[in-house]
């Protein structure tokens, strides 16, 4: 069974499209209007149930307090608004469905109706407004032309004139007056500022010398006029020197990309010579980082690194450039990549042993695939979010369950992991990449039959996942390292059977697959490789086999005996196993045996001082002191220095001291 998992989802087979949007907000109300006194405002109400149709979108109704909000394509800048009904109400200015509005995530749109009758009155009342103050000016414009003639200011032939103009004023001021009515009855004074309330106020009472002393205390209009165009003179100048800036930095910049280019290509190039080399991993891994850190926005030098960094074990640079990816991918609504990164989290945090962030993402995760799937089961990519989810949180139960050994744990991974199996078996059906997923749900519910010592039910999922692993392309690393690790699953689950021919022949079989994987990457697949040959080892020496095969075992071992890493490791399981075994037969004096498994283990490693040592030990309890004498020579032969970590000997060479057989 798997003893250590690594499984980094690099394919994940969903497809789908996701459209970002923007949400604009605004609210209905009627228009605040000047109160009796010409000064205070009276506030607008604002107006539940009034439809809102924008061009081009659907209708939306306006809730109690008047608010309303509709959803526009990512990067629309403009909209506009087609209809707006509310019965018995009108819009306060027409003219608002032929503007173009801006979109803005923090202005509102704000759409002012009118009670159809109310309306009316004010238009009323407006038109009289409006006439009595132009009735009042054309009084006060004939008195002044009638002065003129009287002290002869003018001839009669221009008074003449400018009646005549005067007349054709009067006769069209009427419409002027429905004009000047019109924009009254449409002014929102809760959009006024206090300046100009006051101005308009003054309009509305006919106070028009007030209004214009008003707006000329900011000065009079040359000046005014005068001082924007400086100002829009500085502006494009300043402008056409930000334009020259704009163009020199994105100079500058282009050609910085070029060298980040260039230079990120020559760095994988480089890591990718670094990773053939058993001694130069380190150095693969530094020029991925570099690479990431030139440029955090290129997501695939990022994930390229944290990927390394896992797999390396280093845990926490891992976890921080996944991390970056995975709020990159939620900010672009990513939801191939956010899938990926919590996969990646997921296995990350389960090395960790960090099982309380590893259950969140997992919760999380189904959660939302469970939602998103009711709302649409017949969506394939909807069934691959669940499928994956309900994966991972059978594997959260079943790690859990090993260490813990709660029964309803293990019932509960069984339950996730056949929920997932229903979902991949339809899914490869259609679509033969998802074997790979299916082969690997099998083998999860391998792994759980496992530990719960249901070993029939354990080897028909094993089988089915082999199966399915032998069609795929085992020319990708993943599918083969699958189909090693299925294979390793049933050595281990026929050696617990003690059918050590079926498990041997399995063993050899995963053994050959890793040890191709081991050659690519020997970081990667040194553990697997190693615990393959460890687990060979020790099923030949419970069995007393291991001289019959230590050619066996030693072809094997040709594969790795250049790391000196896997070597060591292979060397210090070896020699703890047989240890184990040959402490097991002294312990019931069975010395032959013991020394018998010794001899095995020196079968392999000829040249280790601390097996003579052992056998030496053994030989004492028998008595026979020119044996232990030949072990204890054969250990300084080996290690002329073994004495120096035991400045007052040990107890073979104290004992051999008492007895006189050394100095």
């Amino acid at each position: 069974m798997v003893k250590k998992s690594f499984i980094v989802f690099l394919f994940i087979l969903l497809t789908g499209s996701f459209v970002l949007a923007q949400t604009q907000q605004g609210y209905v109300k009627t228009r605040g209007r000047l109160a009796a006194n010409g000064k205070s405002v009276v506030e607008g109400k604002r107006l539940s149930n009034a439809i809102v149709t924008i061009e081009k979108r659907s209708s939306v109704k306006s809730g109690k307090d008047g608010t309303f909000s509709f959803v526009l394509p990512y990067g629309t800048k403009h909209y506009r608004v087609q209809n707006v009904q509310l019965k018995g109400y009108v819009l306060s200015d027409p003219d608002v469905l032929q503007q173009t509005f801006t979109y803005s995530k923090d202005m509102p749109l704000v759409v002012v109706l009118e009670d159809s009758k109310q309306r009316e009155a004010d238009l009323e009342a407006a038109r009289k407004s409006v006439r009595i103050t132009m009735n009042r000016e054309i009084r006060k414009k004939q008195s002044k032309i009638d002065s003129l003639l009287e002290v002869n200011a003018i001839t009669q032939t221009k008074y003449d004139s400018l009646i005549q103009d005067f007349q054709k004023y009067r006769q069209s001021s009427e419409d002027l007056v429905k004009e000047m009515a019109e924009k009254y009855v449409s002014i929102d004074y809760d959009q006024l500022d206090d300046f100009n309330r006051k101005v308009q106020s003054y309009i509305e009472q006919g106070e028009l010398l007030k209004a214009d002393s008003l707006i000329r205390s900011k000065g009079s209009r040359e000046e005014r006029f005068n001082r924007i165009m400086q100002d829009k003179s500085t502006n494009a100048q300043r402008e056409s020197e930000i334009q020259q800036e704009q163009e020199e930095l994105s100079k500058s910049q282009k050609y910085t990309q070029k060298e980040i280019d260039d230079f990120s290509k020559d760095l994988y190039s480089q890591h990718l010579i670094f990773l053939q080399q058993p001694l130069m991993q380190d150095s693969a891994l530094a020029c991925l980082k570099m690479r990431a850190d030139l440029d955090t926005t290129n997501l695939n030098a990022v994930k390229d690194y944290a990927l390394l960094a896992h797999i390396q074990y280093k845990l926490s640079e891992a976890e921080k450039y996944y991390l970056i990816c995975f709020r990159a991918y939620i900010k672009q609504n990513d939801r191939l990549g956010i899938m990926l990164m919590d996969n990646n989290l997921l296995t990350l945090y389960r090395d960790l042993g960090d099982y309380e962030s590893y259950a969140l993402i997992c919760m999380q995760a189904l959660n939302m695939s469970e939602k998103t799937y009711e709302n649409d089961p017949s969506n394939n990519t909807n069934r691959a979010h669940l499928a994956h989810a309900q994966l991972n949180m059978g594997i959260l139960y079943r790690d859990i369950y090993a260490y813990s050994h709660y029964s309803n744990l293990a019932d509960s991974s069984e339950l996730y992991f056949k929920k997932a199996l229903k979902h991949f078996e339809k899914l490869s059906a259609k679509e033969p990449e998802d074997r790979l997923y299916l082969a690997l749900v099998r083998n999860n519910l391998g792994n759980i039959y496992m530990l719960k010592g249901d070993y029939d039910n354990c080897e028909k999922y094993y089988k089915l996942a082999l199966k399915t692993y032998e069609k795929l392309d085992t020319t990708f690393e993943v599918h083969l390292d699958g189909l090693a690790q299925t294979q390793h699953n049933l050595g281990d689950l026929n050696y617990n059977r003690q059918d050590f021919i079926t498990s041997e022949f399995y063993y050899k079989l995963a053994y050959e697959n890793f040890g191709k994987l081991y050659v690519k990457n020997h970081d990667a697949y040194r553990d697997k490789l190693i615990l393959t040959y460890s687990n060979l080892l020790l099923m030949y020496a419970e069995n007393g086999q291991l001289s019959n095969k230590a050619d066996v075992l030693k072809k094997y071992r040709s594969l790795f005996m250049h790391d000196s890493v896997t070597v060591r490791i292979i060397q210090q399981n070896v020699i703890t196993s047989l240890y184990n075994i040959a402490s097991h037969h002294v312990t019931y004096q069975d010395y032959t045996n013991a020394i018998n498994t010794l001899d095995e283990a020196l079968v392999l490693m000829p040249n280790n001082p601390n097996l003579f040592y052992a056998k030496g030990e053994i030989f004492l309890m028998q008595g026979k002191d020119q044996e232990v004498l030949q072990m204890w020579q054969k250990v300084l032969e080996l290690n002329p220095k073994f004495l120096d970590d035991y400045p007052n000997g040990t107890e073979l060479s104290n004992r051999l001291k008492a007895k006189g057989l050394i100095k």
